[in-house]
């Protein structure tokens, strides 16, 4: 099953091209749990990270960091077969990782996306 990120400024045009897609909520803001199919919290970041980036009390690279760090201890292998559960029990074809960023530079669904490819996936960011 495939895997793509996507910013939630995006999602209606994304939902129109790719209704049978799972657009998977990794942010923590109501928002975008309320217009995604499902939340998956564990790969957002902490509130307290967020925080700290947004009131510019850290750099993007201590951010970056230590996000690293918190996905380093998850298992890619089984955060994916939970979501490839989710999308197959919902008859959808592929997850769609979604956040806020509009773009992906400063993002951390970025950063999950560097995560798998690292091994040997191809998560791409679906554009509109």
């Amino acid at each position: 099953m495939k895997m793509y990120t996507a910013s939630l400024q995006h999602l209606t045009k994304l939902r129109k091209a790719y209704s049978d897609y799972l657009f998977v909520s990794i942010a923590r803001g109501k928002n975008c749990n309320k217009q995604c199919d499902v939340s998956y919290t564990k790969l957002a970041p902490t509130w307290e990270l967020l925080e700290a980036y947004n009131n510019g009390t850290v750099t993007w690279e201590h951010y970056e960091m230590n996000y690293n760090s918190y996905l380093a201890e998850l298992s890619p292998h089984t955060v994916f077969a939970e979501l490839k559960t989710i999308a197959l029990n919902t008859n959808k074809k592929a997850i769609v990782l979604v956040c806020y960023e509009k773009y992906n530079t400063h993002c951390h669904r970025r950063l999950v996306a560097e995560w798998y490819n690292k091994l040997g996936c191809n998560v791409k960011e679906l554009n509109y």
